[in-house]
């Protein structure tokens, strides 16, 4: 009996022992699932290079940098792609203290604007504008950047309208007004054949000394001159006494063309003011005239302007204005001339 017991036991165990081992071969034996493969990570694209600063300016456009201060105009909101206008503040011709203002650049636009730094609490007065312009645009804005004060004037940016202001000018003793420079082209000023003379002038000349191209005048030459007497025969280191003295004054030339003054060459808001100077157009003889009497003053020579009508061109013979004349009842009568060896004067009687 136990026998078969063990027998049974024995056959028992075999089968589990079997049993096992023939699912240990089969899990070993089975074939293996392939792994998933991994997922690829999709790589980023390498960012773009950064532009250069250049490369952000329209083809065929320039970039011009201003150093502006704080009087210059440049609101604090200026940002970039706004438009501005260029002004050029230059200094008044023939005028102290006198200032024009001009528009050089019309509706460029902004490409950026560096903030004005910090410094012990205040702004900076400093501030640099670039702005987008043209190659002629740029050689303007080159030509004035050092003689001129530049200020900005913003726009709207969608303002086309092309505007060309008048040049505007500023004197403190004649207020504002629009600047015309005055022409000086010599070929359109003097006639050929003819001379040009300046003169200078009181405001007592003409009408209140105001004169103005293309008037015509007269010229009046007054001088004294005088009788010399000898004490004695003509001898070495001989002294000669003033015995008389007289002034004449006598009209030299007429119907002479005002060419240009001192006023009309020079930009004024005012036209009545006096000139100082006056240029006149006369022949050759008249010019060699005219320069010996102008140079004469130290002589007490005086040339006076008398104004007359442009359309009067009438000439007039007079004989001159003596003094002697007009203060005494004494008339001349009688001129000799009285030579003393090589001395030679000329001598007035009066009755």
């Amino acid at each position: 009996m136990r026998k078969v017991r063990g027998i049974i036991a024995l056959v028992l165990a075999l089968s589990l022992a079997g049993i096992c081992a023939y699912a240990v071969y089969g899990y070993l034996n089975r074939p293996r699932a392939k792994p998933a493969p991994a997922p690829v990570k999709a790589e980023k694209p390498p960012p773009p290079p950064e532009k250069k600063f250049s490369q952000h300016i329209e083809p065929g456009m320039r970039a011009v940098t201003l150093s502006l201060d704080a009087t210059a105009g440049i609101p604090h909101e200026l940002a970039s792609g706004d438009r501005v206008d260029v002004l050029a503040v230059t200094p008044a011709p023939d005028l102290p203290e006198g200032r024009i203002a001009r528009q050089l650049l019309a509706g460029v636009r902004v490409m950026a604007v560096e903030e004005a730094s910090q410094n012990k609490g205040r702004k900076a007065r400093e501030r640099t504008v670039t702005l987008t312009v043209t190659p002629e645009q740029a050689a303007v804005l080159a030509t004035a950047d050092p003689a001129a004060k530049l200020r900005l004037v913003l726009r709207n940016p969608e303002d086309n309208d092309s505007v060309d202001p008048r040049a505007m000018a500023f004197a403190p003793a004649m207020g504002i007004g629009t600047f015309q420079p005055q022409p000086r082209d010599l070929e359109t000023l003097i006639a050929p054949g003819m001379r040009a003379v300046t003169l200078e002038i009181s405001p007592t000349d003409g009408v209140g000394g105001i004169f103005r191209p293309g008037d015509r005048v007269d010229i009046i030459v007054t001088c004294p001159w005088g009788n010399i007497s000898l004490q004695s025969q003509n001898q070495p280191g001989e002294q000669a006494v003033l015995r008389e003295t007289h002034r004449n004054a006598r009209i030299m030339l007429q119907d002479i063309r005002v060419v240009a003054t001192n006023r009309s060459l020079a930009w004024s808001s005012d036209p009545s003011q006096a000139a100082g100077r006056v240029t006149l157009e006369v022949t050759p003889q008249d010019a060699e005239r005219l320069t010996v009497l102008a140079d004469s003053k130290k002589g007490r020579n005086i040339i006076r302007l008398v104004s007359r009508n442009s359309s009067d061109r009438q000439r007039v013979a007079t004989r001159g204005a003596e003094l002697l004349d007009l203060l005494s009842e004494r008339r001349p009568y009688k001129r000799v001339d009285m030579i003393r060896g090589p001395l030679r004067k000329d001598q007035t009687f009066y009755r």
